[in-house]
């Protein structure tokens, strides 16, 4: 029973990872959430009480460079927080009527119809809006690393457990 468990536990977090790389599913948590129900089927013991703070430690590394890296880059841009709020609630809109790819294509649409509307030149809208994609592909990027960081830690789990 233990083999199946890690083999299921092992292909959601597979799943995890690259959900970070195509926006279908929330990667890191996804990761973490798969860890810690491998916890509870298998047991803790100290080894398990340790990976799981390294994981959630590295969940957390990737919610914050998930929002930070995005938000640095267009505040370096100059946009406001207005801005970018405004963006943010077109991701939500977008999350909802598309799937998959909706809340990166609302944000980045709000960037590019804000600076469009302050400076009223096309050139600087695009300028802007591949900044923010720029920026937002770093931060998969990172939550990438993170997530396999996580995956990595978890398989030192299995072998050590």
């Amino acid at each position: 029973m233990d083999t199946a468990i890690t083999i299921v536990i092992g292909v959601i977090i597979a799943a995890g990872v690259v959900g970070t790389l195509i926006p279908i599913l929330p990667g890191p948590i996804l990761v973490w959430l798969a860890t810690v129900v491998y916890g509870l089927l298998t047991g803790f013991d100290a080894v398990a009480w340790i990976s799981l703070v390294v994981i959630t430690a590295l969940l957390m590394a990737a919610i914050y460079l998930g929002f930070r890296l995005p938000q640095q880059s267009a505040a370096s841009e100059g946009l406001t927080l207005g801005t970018q709020l405004f963006a943010v609630a077109l991701a939500v809109i977008g999350f909802f009527l598309i799937p998959i790819v909706g809340a990166a294509i609302g944000f980045v649409t709000g960037v590019w119809l804000v600076r469009y509307r302050q400076m009223s030149n096309v050139a600087a809208a695009n300028r802007s809006t591949v900044m923010t994609l720029k920026a937002i592909s770093k931060a998969a990027i990172a939550q990438f690393l993170c997530a396999l960081g996580m995956a990595g830690v978890w398989g030192v789990w299995v072998l050590t457990g």
